[in-house]
């Protein structure tokens, strides 16, 4: 997965949103019933972390199995086992 703070690129859709300067930067509540896909970092400790990437698309709601963000990082994860097994 990827691992950096910059911005994921490729990704099929990125809204960029302008948070007053009181606004949380990270989305942390949910649609009940909704599926989402989060993209978790981990950090040096070993945690795991959702907030790695202010205002980024960390934790996007499906909609449907052949969401475009849920077929994108399949295609990630496909891409780096691709290189991992060479």
């Amino acid at each position: 997965m990827h691992s950096s703070t910059a911005p994921l690129s490729g990704t099929p859709r990125c809204l960029c949103v302008l948070a007053a300067v009181s606004a949380a930067v990270f989305a942390n509540s949910y649609r009940s019933g909704g599926e989402f896909l989060l993209l978790l970092k981990k950090r040096q400790s070993g945690e795991l972390t959702l907030n790695w990437y202010v205002l980024g698309p960390v934790n996007e709601q499906l909609h449907s199995t052949n969401d475009p963000w849920l077929l994108w990082v399949r295609e990630q994860v496909e891409k780096q086992n691709s290189r991992d097994s060479k």
